[in-house]
């Protein structure tokens, strides 16, 4: 499966809070990301570039002009992350 595409977040946990409730990956290595209206959160990702760098990493850029490596997998529908502090948290993909 491929990234392209619309992804809500699933995950509830704190540590996963940072990042965005939905995220679109254009085809053309641009993402943008938002948070609900009623988040007082500013996500760490809201819009930029990513890389596929190979099957497991991609590189995505943040709102504070950093750009971070990040572990993925993606399986039956659901992209899965894992930050540096091995946070883990995960998108379902939207139709």
């Amino acid at each position: 499966m491929k990234i392209a595409g619309t992804w809500k977040k699933i995950t509830e946990s704190k540590c996963s809070k940072i990042y965005p409730e939905l995220i679109d990956f254009k085809s053309n290595n641009i993402f943008s990301a938002k948070n609900e209206k009623e988040s007082t959160i500013h996500p760490v990702w809201d819009s930029g570039s990513y890389d596929l760098i190979n099957s497991d990493k991609i590189k995505i850029s943040t709102s504070y002009d950093a750009v971070l490596t990040y572990h993925y997998e993606i399986r039956n529908g659901i992209l899965e992350f894992k930050d540096d502090s091995e946070c883990t948290f995960q998108y379902k993909k939207q139709k």
